[in-house]
């Protein structure tokens, strides 16, 4: 390969640009993440959350073994707990 001051600051400014292109996408990243965090409806946050609840459904149609646990240990908790008996005043 060739090596003279051409091909050295064309390197010099590739490397510039891939360091410029990267700050861009994380300032995009930064800003998703914040849009993403506020409590407003976007969009991408209500699929985020419906695909969420459909991957958590179709693990537990699956797999029951864990929403049958957790249920049992609610019923088991409801026994669980102590009735508060009244005095007589």
């Amino acid at each position: 390969p060739q090596l003279n001051f051409r091909t050295v600051v064309r390197c010099f400014m590739e490397i510039a640009a891939i360091i410029q292109g990267f700050s861009l996408i994380l300032m995009m990243g930064n800003g998703w993440l914040q849009e993403m965090g506020s409590n407003e409806e976007q969009p991408l946050r209500r699929f985020a959350v419906w695909l969420g609840g459909s991957v958590r459904s179709a693990l537990s149609a699956v797999v029951p073994v864990k929403a049958f646990r957790r249920r049992h240990k609610s019923l088991e908790e409801i026994w669980d707990t102590k009735p508060q008996a009244s005095r007589p005043t």
